[in-house]
């Protein structure tokens, strides 16, 4: 009894201590985080003076409980909505979640066998050569993945296409790669968020709608539509992105956003773009005749599995759109009820949609039919029905 007592007490003590800077808006908060990570935790992230003041100036949220300004400055691990400008909606990301950062940090100062009160991030050659060394790691297996494994070319390429400082590009491909992602597939217009602002570690983004869990218990035709559109989405985003593939490896109703226009048009994006594959498709490593891999199901009871090493050895792997099937067809689990497009209904184009999909998902090749030709496929029997 007193141990809750004395844990309740310790509770208000903290509250009291920071309440003025808890109770501020989260536009200070945010601002303040800013500066916190611009001026003390990578100065040479940003030579360049960082606008700090946007998130207070430009940014107003609304219905922010005290909880939420609690859990934003004590666990920066949460996603914000605020409207910039008072008209838009956007979604305010934090890049350091779980202190990714600080943890680097700590890591390469004790390599360079500094002490920690004293230590941060530098861009000296000594403290790119420990961060090159972290992502070409062959034993990663979440975050951003780099391809060919090992091949430093690769990297310097995919860091080339930034105008960011080295230390800045190689921090977020460890912690959070989604900045570097919104401005290599924006170009050709991908279906990703719009990158609107970034100051420190964190990212403003435009929104782009409900996340595809909420729409799972809507009507079947409204499913129906909003598969038409995630076909064409996934299709335009298996492309080459100048010299680069990108190969989404947490495909999940989470991580996809659908909007709905005041047309009745639908919009459909990727977000939470962060486990990712980067394969240098023009990389010299990769044997020319490794052209083309079908991807196989691997049974993983709850995840998703997939072959790092596979992917990483041919120039073009199907992975995507298996996906996109899966997702379709059931769910981690392999629950054809929770699949994204089952129904009860029993009538003829509903059975083909299911032996596509089925066929898309469990076939081992050489007996897979091309993937691309099943969707879209099976999005011209969709279509017949609506």
């Amino acid at each position: 009894m007193l141990s809750k007592l004395y844990m309740i007490a310790l509770l208000l003590c903290v509250i009291l201590k920071y309440y003025p800077k808890i109770s501020a808006s989260m536009g200070e908060v945010l601002s303040e985080q800013c500066e916190y990570d611009t001026k003390e935790l990578c100065p040479a992230c940003f030579p360049e003076p960082n606008n700090c003041r946007f998130f207070r100036e430009r940014l107003s949220f609304e219905n922010i409980s005290f909880l939420s300004r609690l859990t934003t400055r004590f666990d920066q691990h949460g996603v914000n909505y605020a409207k910039l400008d008072r008209k838009h909606k956007v979604v305010v990301k934090n890049l350091n979640r779980f202190k990714k950062v600080e943890s680097l940090r700590d890591v390469i100062c004790g390599q360079q066998r500094t002490p920690y009160s004293g230590c941060s991030l530098d861009s000296d050659e000594k403290y790119l050569s420990i961060m090159r060394r972290k992502i070409l790691h062959r034993d990663l297996y979440e975050g951003a993945i780099i391809c060919p494994l090992g091949n430093d070319q690769a990297l310097n390429r995919f860091l080339g296409k930034f105008d960011w400082t080295d230390i800045f590009k190689m921090i977020l491909i460890r912690s959070n790669v989604q900045p570097l992602i919104l401005k290599l597939a924006g170009k050709q217009k991908a279906p990703v968020p719009n990158f609107i602002f970034q100051a420190g570690f964190t990212l403003v983004e435009r929104f782009d709608g409900d996340v595809l869990s909420t729409f799972y218990n809507t009507p079947f035709d409204t499913r129906l539509l909003i598969a038409v559109e995630l076909i064409d989405a996934i299709l335009s985003f298996n492309v080459v992105y100048d010299g680069f593939r990108l190969y989404l490896t947490d495909l999940n109703p989470d991580n996809i956003a659908v909007e709905i226009l005041p047309n009745g048009n639908i919009k459909v994006s990727f977000i939470d773009l962060n486990n990712v594959i980067v394969l240098d498709s023009q990389s010299e490593q990769i044997n020319r005749n490794n052209t083309e891999i079908i991807h196989t199901r691997i049974d993983c009871n709850g995840c998703f599995a997939y072959a790092q090493e596979e992917i990483c050895s041919y120039r073009y792997n199907d992975i995507n759109l298996f996906s996109i099937c899966q997702l379709f067809l059931e769910d981690s689990y392999g629950n054809k009820q929770a699949g994204f497009l089952y129904t009860e209904v029993d009538q003829t184009e509903h059975r083909r949609i299911h032996q596509l999909l089925h066929h898309c998902v469990y076939c081992k090749p050489p007996e897979c039919q091309n993937r691309e030709k099943l969707l879209l496929q099976i999005q011209n029997i969709i279509r017949s029905l609506l």
